[in-house]
């Protein structure tokens, strides 16, 4: 999936095992590389009682970092539309890659 709300050539893979793997395109010949997990790791699941796809996501940066939850709130034509946990305002939108 590709988080095409900005264009931060950001990259997101669901695994079989719950977790989510971060990529990123580089600058100098676009090749897609794996972020690191220290800088950006997460896992989702499907919360039964509400019946919400959640990504619980980890980010470092020199700015600082933490712990974030990403709740889906709408999927139109494929495209994926998540929020953040504390805003109603869809935040990040989410692209199949072909």
């Amino acid at each position: 999936m590709a988080d095409s709300w900005n264009d931060s050539n950001a990259f997101l893979q669901f695994k079989k095992n719950g977790e989510t793997r971060y990529l990123s395109k580089t600058d100098y010949n676009n090749d897609i590389v794996v972020v690191p997990s220290a800088y950006r790791r997460g896992k989702f699941y499907v919360d039964k009682k509400n019946k919400h796809l959640i990504i619980n996501e980890y980010f470092k940066n020199p700015q600082g970092g933490g712990w974030i939850k990403k709740i889906l709130v709408g999927k139109t034509d494929g495209i994926l539309f998540f929020r953040f946990e504390n805003s109603c305002n869809k935040s990040i939108k989410l692209v199949p890659l072909n």
